[in-house]
């Protein structure tokens, strides 16, 4: 055996799940705004209350009340501690703001903004934008002050989504001169143009939208190539042309947009795509019905309303069938053409093994080395067959005493073990070591050590 050539292989058997999910439950009667990643914790706001939960992990969720507004209608953070909330206030400002993960909240510093809906506020890696029905705009560089933009003329207002697309702010206009694409690289008044102008003239609730690499995606309901129904419309020059397609439904309950897929949902029904023409059918827990949804830290947490669960996706999940050490041995023993199954006893071997990589061509004897290492095992000739005995399960022979293991007259105690050792005089007196300091900036630092002679 020592001598003969095999062939390598690998050893990885595993189930590759694709969007794995984990239920979660909590406490509420609210309906919920999609949740953001602050870079800490994972934080919605109550579209109809003044509560807020959030969580670091989207599974266990912490509820408080009284800490924004009554009525909220959008969510957006820089990632990097700082979220602000998007309200409705009649007579003060319809900007909240907070930086330690959704549990304290401020008012921001808005003036010229006047009072009104906030419909949607981001952040685009470097500054803020935040839009509003019937009101100016607003700019940011910190999500604290903001400062009042015009809108762009003619828009109206009630625009629902607002996207960044790598180079150009993006929002629609639902009202004013008629349902309009815009767009601006700063949103700074004076800077917006009108790209496009929705056609067919019943294009209606396009209210979604977001952003995937170089392709810009709206949702609503229009007339396009199947009917009226879910439309989506997609551009790859940061909006300034235009594709009308079929989509599975226009009146989403949720969506959002991970590092490689579209996601929406409407009725508990939610599909994914990665270029937002082709969609495939993703099935969630029978419960929550309607959900809103959001994309952080990795995960998809979606967010049920009213006195159902939730749900938290895992982009992929690679979980191991575990093989029996046995099945390792064997198969590879077999490949050596002058073995057969009759020739091996590998019964004891019954470890489970996770994987195993062989990446050259070796030696059996090369070959069964690590894995003794790993589950230590013998291989021994027992009559006509080579049997691999795990060291654990193989038969003690027998158990020798210490006060038997030298022969000595009655009465003597003979030395069994020594130990060897230098002479003092022989030893070092001290010892001294030089190290790097990084508390010094890295200056050289010494230190030493002296024995005591006897």
């Amino acid at each position: 055996m020592a001598g003969a050539q095999v062939r390598a292989e690998v050893v990885a058997n595993g189930v590759v799940h694709i969007y794995p999910y984990t239920p979660f439950s909590y406490a509420n009667n609210r309906q919920w705004l999609s949740p953001v990643w602050d870079g800490t914790n994972y934080i919605t706001v109550s579209s109809q209350s003044n509560h807020v939960m959030y969580s670091s992990d989207g599974l266990s969720w912490v509820e408080l009340s009284d800490v924004v507004s009554s009525q909220n209608f959008s969510i957006g953070t820089d990632g990097a501690g700082t979220t602000v909330v998007g309200t409705y206030s009649p007579t003060g400002p319809p900007l909240k703001y907070s930086t330690d993960g959704g549990i304290t909240w401020t008012a921001c510093s808005s003036p010229g903004i006047g009072s009104g809906a906030c419909t949607s506020v981001k952040h685009n890696g470097s500054a803020w934008l935040a839009i509003f029905d019937g009101l100016n705009f607003g700019t940011s560089s910190d999500g604290k002050t903001w400062q009042a933009q015009t809108p762009p003329d003619g828009y109206g207002s009630y625009s629902r989504f607002l996207i960044w697309s790598g180079e150009k702010w993006i929002i629609r206009s639902a009202m004013g001169t008629g349902r309009k694409i815009w767009t601006s690289p700063t949103g700074v008044t004076g800077t917006w143009t009108n790209t496009y102008t929705m056609l067919p003239t019943n294009a209606n609730n396009f209210n979604f939208g977001g952003q995937l690499v170089d392709r810009t995606l709206i949702i609503g309901a229009a007339t396009t190539t199947a009917g009226y129904g879910g439309a989506a419309y997609i551009s790859d020059d940061h909006g300034e042309t235009w594709s009308l397609y079929p989509c599975p439904f226009g009146d989403l309950d949720g969506f959002c947009v991970d590092d490689t897929q579209f996601w929406v949902n409407h009725n508990g029904d939610m599909r994914y795509s990665s270029d937002g023409i082709n969609w495939t059918v993703y099935d969630p827990p029978s419960d929550p019905y309607h959900f809103t949804t959001g994309y952080g830290n990795g995960f998809i947490v979606c967010v049920g309303y009213s006195d159902t669960p939730g749900f938290r996706i895992f982009k992929r999940l690679i979980e191991s069938n575990h093989t029996m050490l046995s099945t390792i041995v064997s198969d590879e023993c077999l490949l050596y053409s002058s073995l057969s199954s009759q020739d091996i006893d590998v019964t004891s071997l019954t470890p489970l093994v996770r994987g195993y990589t062989i990446s050259n061509i070796s030696t059996i004897r090369s070959f069964l080395e690590p894995l003794r290492v790993a589950w230590p095992f013998d291989i021994r000739q027992h009559g006509y067959k080579v049997q691999f005995l795990l060291r654990e399960t193989s038969p003690t022979v027998i158990v020798v005493a210490v006060d038997d293991l030298c022969v000595s007259s009655y009465g003597e105690n003979n030395t069994m073990l020594t130990a060897d050792r230098e002479a003092n005089v022989r030893l070092p007196a001290r010892v001294i070591l030089k190290y790097i300091d990084y508390t010094r900036e890295y200056e050289t630092g010494l230190g030493y050590a002296e024995r005591i002679g006897v």
